[in-house]
């Protein structure tokens, strides 16, 4: 049964909010959206995944917005609203804001997450619709300086014992404990909402599809440092918690500079940082700046079921104790490491 819904405007019942029909709808959209180069980007983006659904505001016949919403991960969505220029100020926004709450509530996702630009002028539009901003990114920037690039060879980390290669699907629980576990550790010291992904079937696919461009880094055939890169933009980089502070973040992040510097001709390198994150230490003394920041925001509309902490572990010291004597937290899939 395809969901729709009218909407009075002035007392009148004029707009309908109707599911995309892509024989019908796809040129107005792609219309709408015109000279919209980001939010096209996203509407292509939501006609190619199957993870993805999308509804048009209709105003006598004529497409006056579009909500999309694509899947961010098993328990959440990020939505986009766009309203014709001409048809703002109306509530429009907020009836597709509404209206995709209105899903919601018949969809197994939880909650909605949306990253927005500092500059974008939409976070009081969020807010008044039951938003809340959870956490900010710094972006940060570097000129195109190699950084002892002899040293971050392939050949010469090979002579240290260190191999840097692409993610393969058996890497998953080493790069869950660095990734998931590591990033929980990152986010209660720089005090930001609490909680925890535990692994599952459906992290290991969605890391696996995006395996290309996600790269662990191994010391005598032991995996201590994970990293994804797009273009010249280091979008993720991770040390395992028992192997922080003993150089392989240096040297992890020194190799790809000079690989997107000297490899792929970029006139930048690029890299994000939750604000809080001790690592921002790390990326300053390698010359990144700040030059810019994003707000991420989200709306829970089920309660959050999602772990607040590593099942059996009561606190960080006992997670460092496991590292340490083991290398890695306990399964919670009744595997081990």
């Amino acid at each position: 049964m395809k969901l729709e819904r009218l909407i009075a405007i002035g007392g009148e019942i004029r707009m309908k909010i109707l599911e995309f029909d892509r024989t019908r709808d796809q040129t107005r959209v792609l219309e709408l959206l015109m000279g919209e180069a980001e939010v096209l980007k996203r509407f292509r983006d939501a006609l190619e995944s199957d993870q993805a659904s999308i509804y048009i505001a209709e105003d006598a016949g004529t497409v006056i917005g579009t909500l999309f919403m694509q899947e961010f991960d098993s328990l959440s969505v990020t939505p986009t609203v766009f309203v014709a220029p001409a048809s703002r100020r109306r509530g429009i926004g907020t009836e597709l804001l509404r209206f995709l709450d209105h899903v919601l509530t018949s969809s197994p996702y939880e909650r909605a997450e949306r990253q927005i630009d500092a500059d974008e002028g939409i976070a009081a539009f969020l807010e008044k619709n039951g938003y809340f901003r959870y956490f900010v990114e710094l972006l940060m920037e570097r000129d195109n300086t190699p950084i002892n690039s002899i040293a971050t060879t392939d050949a010469a980390l090979a002579e240290r014992g260190i191999v840097v290669r692409n993610y393969r699907d058996e890497d998953y629980w080493a790069y869950h404990n660095i990734v998931g576990v590591g990033f929980y550790l990152m986010r209660q010291k720089a005090g930001l909402m609490p909680w925890y992904s535990p692994p599952s079937a459906y992290e290991r696919k969605d890391i696996a599809k995006g395996s290309k461009n996600r790269y662990v880094m191994l010391d005598r055939d032991e995996i201590v440092a994970v990293c994804k890169i797009h273009d010249n933009d280091i979008a993720l980089l991770g040390v395992r918690p028992d192997k922080q502070s003993q150089g392989y973040g240096t040297l992890l992040l020194s190799y790809w500079i000079n690989k997107i510097i000297l490899e792929r001709q970029a006139d930048k390198v690029t890299i994000d940082t939750t604000q809080g994150n001790p690592a921002k230490t790390l990326y300053n003394r390698m010359g990144f700046r700040d030059v810019g920041y994003k707000y991420g925001y989200v709306k829970f509309n089920k309660p959050d079921s999602r772990p607040k902490a590593p099942r059996g572990y009561a606190n960080e010291a006992e997670i460092m104790a496991a590292f340490r004597l083991r290398g890695s937290a306990v399964d919670e899939m009744g595997l081990s490491s």
